[in-house]
């Protein structure tokens, strides 16, 4: 059986009903929430998109937000962070949504879906790329896979870089490998193979700054998420600083309001590039680690909750509140931590 189908259903089923599900929610209350999303499109342009744990469908996206706009009070990082020491006073959970890199569709589907029921979001926008209209790296990746094929792939990195690659079966692991090379050696890789791919293997245009400029203009926070969306953690000090001032400088003259956030690349940051945001005046920064955020939350380390289509859909495809609560509240969280411990795969 499977555990999405079934046992996770079921799971959440109990959750309800033993009121164990109340009682997380209860807990929601005390803390800021933060949801994190990356595309969101029509159904039809979702099917054959290279990241689907990535893109939500529009139809689950807007009803996750018409759940949120009845049963939560929704503001952007900044604002949820200026509540925080005010848990005791809260009817409502305090939920916070946020979408990294800074995607068209963000300007042209979620935001106006928050606007239309009076909410704001949270928008990490990779500055340098918007400002060249240039793919993010690694979707121009993926088109390399699709266009060259593993094979062709393979024998250029080998002979061109001087590098043995992996086997790397899969797009997965191709795109999983660039990340773990030195920022500089990845883009040698890419100008090598750039010229013969094709960027246009499928949609994913950026916003343009006017964009972006405009998404403050209506009330949303913007943020930053680097020039280039390198690996900053690979990084010199001198390579990261530049990434954060010049990111912070262009979203700064775009939206001319100060930027506060910032967004880590793949999650990966230490105690250099933490001590370089500081420096550059930003005041707090969202990680890839699932979980919520109180009082005592480090500002540089908040948590968040990956929203992908298979966390929120039921059997049929279309949305499931139970399991929506179920994820937002960190119930299956709990879940899945105990089946880890315990041993059991669920998935």
């Amino acid at each position: 059986m499977s555990w999405k189908l079934t046992i996770r259903p079921a799971a959440d089923r109990v959750a309800k009903y033993s009121g164990l599900l109340r009682g997380f929610e209860r807990r929601m209350r005390s803390q800021i929430t933060v949801l994190m999303y990356h595309r969101v499109l029509e159904e039809a342009d979702c099917v054959d998109y290279p990241f689907p744990s990535l893109v939500m469908p529009r139809s689950l996206f807007e009803a996750q937000v018409d759940w949120l706009a009845e049963h939560a009070r929704v503001l952007p990082v900044s604002e949820a962070l200026s509540e925080v020491h005010d848990a005791s006073s809260r009817s409502k959970p305090l939920v916070c949504l946020t979408f990294d890199d800074g995607y068209v569709d963000n300007f042209e589907i979620a935001a106006p879906a928050l606007e239309a029921r009076g909410l704001r979001g949270t928008f990490f926008i990779t500055a340098g790329a918007v400002e060249a209209q240039k793919p993010l790296w690694y979707d121009r990746a993926a088109a390399m896979w699709i266009s060259l094929g593993r094979e062709e792939i393979l024998r250029r990195v080998g002979d061109g870089d001087n590098t043995s690659a992996p086997g790397l079966p899969t797009r997965a692991e191709w795109i999983q490998w660039l990340k773990t090379l030195p920022n500089d050696r990845r883009i040698r890789v890419m100008t090598m193979l750039e010229d013969d791919a094709n960027d246009e293997a499928w949609s994913c245009p950026l916003m343009t700054k006017d964009q972006v400029g405009r998404l403050a203009e209506q009330g949303h926070e913007v943020g930053s998420h680097t020039l280039s969306h390198p690996i900053l953690t690979s990084m010199d000090a001198d390579g990261c600083r530049s990434e954060i001032v010049g990111a912070k400088k262009l979203l700064q003259e775009w939206t001319r309001r100060e930027v506060a956030g910032f967004c880590y690349p793949n999650g990966d940051f230490d105690a250099t590039v933490i001590r370089l945001l500081r420096e550059a005046g930003h005041v707090y920064a969202c990680t890839t680690r699932m979980g919520s955020n109180d009082a005592a939350t480090d500002r540089f380390q908040l948590r968040r909750i990956d929203m992908t289509p298979n966390r929120v859909a039921a059997a049929d495809g279309g949305f499931d509140p139970l399991g929506f609560r179920a994820e937002i509240s960190l119930f299956r969280d709990a879940l899945r931590r105990t089946a880890r411990f315990r041993g059991w795969h669920i998935g």
